[in-house]
């Protein structure tokens, strides 16, 4: 099967770099949009460089690529290849150590030739599904916040602006404790109209699942409806650099 992929990166308003770095198949985007058709398997993924360690873009850039070589690899052997990446560049972090503790997120989404999809996941980058004219969110934020709430100590329409949202308790690169990475099935069956999305929080924390549906009602090419997600964060205020991908049957 053979699908069609958006991606989009950018600073945004108001940060000096962009720390996000998405996969495509191979090719790794830094800055910019790319439209492309793959066929499966591949990979594609979102790479958020955690925001106040050091070396952020560097980390994000170093998962992505070692990601974008794991596109031939079973789902069962990914979640391995992920924990042996973070051991990696925790290496790294302690090999140059003005960069000592670099970390990312990663939200991947994994295409099988069988049509099968898969999310691997840590941090709070996210993938949504839509399916039937709805979206629904399918990875799991790795937060202090969501753990908060699985304790029963905040109510859910306290996630959204909580105070302490952005704290993460997951990520690739952390020298102290091995990343909790999430494996779960995106679709049986990818099926025509289906769209799977990707981005960093720096669009999540503004644009969510009825957003999503909104765009893609829209009477406008796929590139739009996708890229229109990213556009809204920033018109909402987002501070974060942005990054979105979308993937349907071509």
């Amino acid at each position: 099967m053979q699908y069609y992929v958006y991606a989009h990166t950018e600073i945004g308003n108001t940060r000096e770099n962009n720390e996000d770095t998405l996969v495509v198949g191979e090719n790794l985007i830094i800055n910019g949009s790319e439209s492309t058709s793959c066929d499966a398997p591949f990979i594609t993924a979102v790479c958020d460089g955690v925001g106040g360690e050091n070396g952020g873009e560097i980390a994000s850039f170093f998962v992505a690529k070692r990601l974008s070589e794991c596109n031939k690899s079973e789902v069962s052997e990914l979640k391995d290849e992920i924990i042996q990446i973070h051991r990696d560049l925790v290496d790294y972090g302690n090999e140059n150590y003005e960069y000592f503790g670099l970390q990312t997120t990663m939200c991947c989404l994994k295409v099988c030739e069988n049509g099968k999809l898969y999310c691997l996941n840590t941090g709070d980058s996210r993938l949504y599904l839509y399916k039937n004219k709805k979206a629904r969110q399918i990875s799991k934020d790795h937060s202090y916040v969501m753990e908060l709430y699985e304790k029963g100590k905040i109510k859910k329409s306290e996630l959204k602006n909580h105070p302490q949202k952005n704290i993460i308790t997951s990520s690739v690169g952390n020298p102290y404790k091995l990343p909790k990475v999430d494996v779960c099935v995106v679709s049986e069956c990818f099926c025509e109209g289906c769209v799977v999305v990707l981005c960093s929080d720096g669009v999540s924390d503004f644009v969510g699942e009825r957003e999503i549906e909104a765009a893609m009602e829209l009477e406008v090419s796929f590139d739009e409806k996708i890229h229109a997600l990213s556009q809204l964060a920033l018109e909402r205020g987002s501070t974060d650099n942005v990054s979105v991908i979308g993937v349907k049957l071509n």
